[in-house]
């Protein structure tokens, strides 16, 4: 099963949006570092309050990798000489690359500022 995993996020109205997206396309399990869930996360989460009320929340970055068999970072920079090795892949070329995977996926995004860091990209 695939998670859905938010970094630090900014914006409780965010994490909310997050949640209501997942539930329009079916993933319910959301994992959250170090949050600032508040009324209005789940004002903008609508029907998906649930999601919210279900997510799991860890407060280290350490402590979301150890919940999954696979780590899965986005960004949204190519990679550079000073940016970690990345290989590219779009989302339904990942869908094929973990199909039939049987172990715990964790999709990883990263603050809206900054995204992941390198160090987390890793």
């Amino acid at each position: 099963m695939i998670s859905v995993v938010l970094v630090e996020p900014e914006g409780p109205a965010n994490i909310g949006m997050v949640a209501r997206t997942m539930k329009n396309f079916g993933f319910p399990k959301l994992v959250l570092v170090n949050p600032n869930i508040t009324r209005e996360s789940y004002s903008y989460a609508v029907h998906a309050a649930d999601v919210l009320k279900e997510a799991l929340v860890v407060g280290s970055f350490e402590e979301a990798l150890e919940l999954f068999d696979l780590t899965v970072g986005t960004t949204g920079k190519p990679g550079k000489s000073y940016i970690p090795e990345r290989a590219p892949l779009m989302p339904w070329e990942l869908r094929e690359t973990i199909r039939g995977y049987p172990g715990r996926v964790g999709l990883f995004f990263g603050r809206e500022s900054i995204g992941l860091k390198n160090e987390e990209l890793e």
